[in-house]
């Protein structure tokens, strides 16, 4: 029942949400960038043979920097994406 509730208050908010993306997509045009690693998209090519990580914040990328350092070393070969749901998080994902 919970889960019914969670998901109905989620569905009405949604369109409050888009309109807030909207608003700050109008005022930082970078905003939009690579905006469908938020929902869990990915464009950029196959992910056949890789690993996904997905950063939420910026402290979470920082996070995940050694982890993904320690996954390079461990196997140069494999392929790692990052996805950020954040664009800050996603330009700390470019400098790291």
């Amino acid at each position: 029942m919970l889960r019914l509730i969670y998901s109905l208050l989620l569905f009405l908010a949604s369109p409050l949400i888009l309109l807030r993306l909207l608003v700050r997509g109008l005022r930082q045009r970078g905003y939009w960038q690579n905006v469908g690693e938020r929902w869990g998209r990915y464009s950029h090519g196959p992910l056949d043979n890789s690993l996904w990580i997905h950063a939420v914040s910026v402290g979470e990328m920082r996070a995940a920097q050694p982890l993904i350092n320690r996954l390079r070393s461990n196997d140069p070969g494999c392929a790692i994406v990052v996805t950020c749901m954040t664009a800050t998080g996603r330009e700390i994902a470019q400098k790291l």
